[in-house]
């Protein structure tokens, strides 16, 4: 009798354990098993660039990527308007069946202030940048217009030529992204006092003419991560957390991350919490081993390097919420005088550098969703293709499945991974 009560208060013990502990066992489990959606696209830079990357337009669009942005849709000089050149780029990027980010991150060149305005602006600007202006103004004006109700026309303006010309419809659902790096110096040459002013009037237009998939500000890493001292950095880290907290939500906060000193697998290393918790998408809307090309061409040189420094990255955007990556760049500037390579996947001709293929075969694997499975020492990317990506961080690795990719010849032989390297298998976790 004594063992049969016994056995009674074990089983209601367990049964007590398990009905404490069952959400959270659950709960860990249905973590581990989440699919991470994620989008990636490239950038295509100025408008007037857009028609020389046709064949690598081509040839992402048979990979099966869509998204591409465009930023700067404004000239610098009166008289030059924008239209005839964004819609020859549009045409080229729709011809693709491309999903467009515009970028709105200058301004017609009616609405450069004059005269102390002017003065003002400038001598606020630093003395590097100030030498470019000049040369900076024939392609481009990046002064803020201190006539906010002739800003609200020019942005109406350009929407009614968007909607006219490829139906509202359409346009509607493209993504507008307001802001290039305004925190930079050399992108926008004005207070951030000023760029909030622009902002909010940018946003009020284009959700008034149905357009709601807006976001920004496409600023640098700086005021997200605030790893300088720079003032800009600190006011635009406190614009960017309001709008993280707006209750007029914006579709998507976006970012620009490049090399972070001292950084390298946790790229996102110290995403904070007020962006990475925030209710609205997250972009970082250009990407790239480095922003300097000599830096990024010794990745680039290196069988598989950019490929292991894209798989962090991949891992650090399950973990932190990153919704979407548009890379920098697409294509290499072909009139570019410079002999050094850029940072486009494609060269100047058109023709896919080396990494093209590490790009492609990560790709395949986390286009339709993807999941970051947590190992020791080890980051395993898991696609819905059955496909999986193995990269050791701290030791070397041994694999007995199928190799489907390696970026050295050597790993499809040995199976063996060396600390850093990484592979592509195709069965499932032993």
């Amino acid at each position: 009798m004594l063992k049969y009560l016994l056995k009674i208060i074990v089983k209601i013990h367990i049964a007590l354990a398990l009905f404490l502990f069952f959400p959270y066992i659950t709960s860990v489990q249905a973590a581990d098993l989440a699919w991470h959606r994620f989008q990636v696209g490239f950038n295509l830079g100025y408008p007037d660039r857009v028609h020389y990357f046709d064949p690598a337009l081509k040839e992402i669009e048979r990979l099966g990527v869509r998204n591409v942005r465009i930023y700067e849709v404004f000239d610098g000089q009166r008289g030059n308007e924008y239209q005839v050149r964004l819609k020859k780029a549009l045409d080229i990027v729709l011809k693709y069946n491309m999903h467009p980010l515009i970028n709105i991150s200058n301004f017609h060149a009616r609405l450069q202030p004059h005269g102390a305005d002017r003065e003002q602006l400038t001598e606020k600007i630093p003395l590097g940048v100030r030498k470019q202006l000049e040369k900076n103004l024939t392609y481009t004006n990046r002064f803020p217009p201190s006539d906010l109700d002739g800003y609200r026309s020019s942005i109406n303006e350009f929407i009614s030529f968007l909607f006219n010309t490829y139906g509202k419809e359409k346009v509607q659902t493209w993504l507008f992204e307001i802001g290039n790096e305004p925190d930079a110096a050399l992108y926008f040459w004005g207070s951030s006092d000023q760029f909030a002013k622009l902002y909010s009037v940018a946003v009020e237009v284009l959700k008034g003419r149905g357009i709601h998939n807006v976001g920004g500000a496409g600023t640098t890493q700086h005021p997200v991560f605030m790893d300088d001292n720079r003032e800009a950095t600190a006011s635009y880290n406190i614009f960017m957390k309001k709008l993280s907290q707006s209750t007029a939500s914006n579709g998507f906060l976006s970012f620009h991350c490049y090399e972070r000193l001292n950084v390298t697998q946790t790229p996102l290393e110290g995403l904070p919490r007020w962006l990475s918790n925030s209710a609205t998408q997250v972009f970082i809307t250009e990407w790239n081993v480095s922003s300097r090309s000599e830096v990024a061409a010794k990745t680039f040189a290196k069988p598989g390097a950019w490929g292991a420094s894209f798989i962090y990255l991949l891992a650090d955007c399950a973990n932190y919420g990153v919704d979407r990556l548009y890379l920098f760049d697409l294509m290499d500037y072909a009139p570019q005088t410079s002999k050094q390579a850029g940072l486009g996947i494609f060269d100047r001709d058109g023709k896919a550098k080396s990494w093209y293929r590490d790009f492609t075969a990560i790709f395949d694997v986390v286009r339709d969703g993807y999941r970051l499975v947590k190992k020791e020492g080890i980051i395993i990317l898991e696609g819905r293709n059955g496909q999986r990506i193995f990269l050791p961080y701290d030791h070397e690795l041994v694999i007995a499945s199928p190799v489907v990719y390696a970026p050295d010849g050597q790993s499809f032989a040995t199976k063996k991974i060396q600390q850093g390297g990484w592979i592509i298998v195709s069965d499932k976790l032993k």
